[in-house]
């Protein structure tokens, strides 16, 4: 089996003011969450994924998230993202001048269709019209995919592969 070789730099990104919030049952003000996010600007970590502009209906704890951004203390040399389903939320997000928009994917249609109302498919044609937004403002666009090891629904997505030792 080969050796793992690791990276020389891993950037730790704070994702608890979008994926902490949006699971709160009580409200938290808007001013709270401004308050922690520039709190945690000030720790030294270097990006901060602020929130998210899915419908309000699917993360009523986000539906500030134009004022959040408006609000925030902006500290050099911290990159504050905002996670975008889809081309109604990069419009939603266009003026809030995030560094980054986290685009939303996850590797099994059951968790996909769960958290996106759409295939695995139909969100990949979905993020070309993000990215070309994106491009258009200016913006940084990442991705990432949400149940890569694992998936609540349908369990384990890979095996290992008894002749080459690789995954997937």
């Amino acid at each position: 089996m080969a050796k793992l070789k690791l990276p020389d730099f891993v950037q730790v990104k704070e994702v608890g003011p979008r994926d902490g919030f949006q699971m709160e049952k009580q409200f938290i003000p808007t001013e709270e969450k401004i308050r922690i996010i520039n709190a945690l600007s000030r720790t030294g970590v270097s990006a901060i994924q602020v929130t998210s502009v899915v419908h309000p209906r699917a993360a009523p704890q986000l539906t500030d998230a134009e004022e959040v951004m408006a609000k925030i203390d902006r500290r050099q040399g911290v990159s504050y993202s905002v996670l975008v389903p889809n081309l109604r939320g990069a419009e939603r997000a266009a003026p809030m001048e995030a560094d980054e928009w986290e685009l939303m994917l996850s590797v099994s249609e059951s968790h996909n269709r769960a958290n996106a109302n759409q295939s695995v498919n139909e969100s990949l044609k979905g993020h070309k019209k993000v990215m070309e937004l994106a491009d258009k403002n200016g913006v940084k666009v990442r991705g990432g995919m949400a149940t890569a090891l694992g998936c609540p629904f349908e369990g384990p997505l890979w095996t290992s592969s008894k002749s080459s030792g690789s995954v997937l």
